[in-house]
């Protein structure tokens, strides 16, 4: 699969006039109606499998968060919708104890979290590991 960084994805679906929800900005929406080169489509098809793959897209606003420095673990947390203990009892689910209070250490950088405990909450928030890394 060929990478494509977020500066390219303009270049591959183009600029397109359609709103975002209110409060939140989108990276891009494919054109039904616009015709691509062999490799736009061969990028298209790569971005819609990784989707599948990993299953939703981050919206810009949360992106924008990590990308100033905030916890991906917080922000994937909020996105999903869930409280501490939420994230904590979905945790559990997947064979992982862990208590809301170190949760909220992890996210302020207080402590570190193991690669078995990132990768239960990774799990319970149905991301994959490198997301949260």
């Amino acid at each position: 699969m060929r990478k494509v960084r977020l500066a390219d994805l303009d270049a591959v679906f183009g600029r397109f006039g359609s709103q975002p929800p209110e409060g939140q900005t989108t990276i891009f929406a494919p054109d039904p109606q616009r015709r691509f080169s062999g490799q736009q489509t061969a990028d298209l098809a790569a971005v819609r499998a990784d989707k599948k793959n990993r299953g939703d897209f981050l919206p810009a606003d949360y992106v924008n968060r990590m990308l100033a420095g905030e916890s991906a673990l917080r922000v994937w947390r909020e996105y999903r919708g869930l409280t501490l203990e939420g994230l904590a009892a979905k945790a559990a689910e997947h064979g992982v104890e862990v208590g809301k209070s170190h949760l909220s250490h992890i996210e302020t950088g207080r402590a570190q979290a193991s690669l078995a405990l990132m990768s239960g909450l990774a799990k319970a928030l149905g991301v994959p590991l490198d997301a949260l890394i």
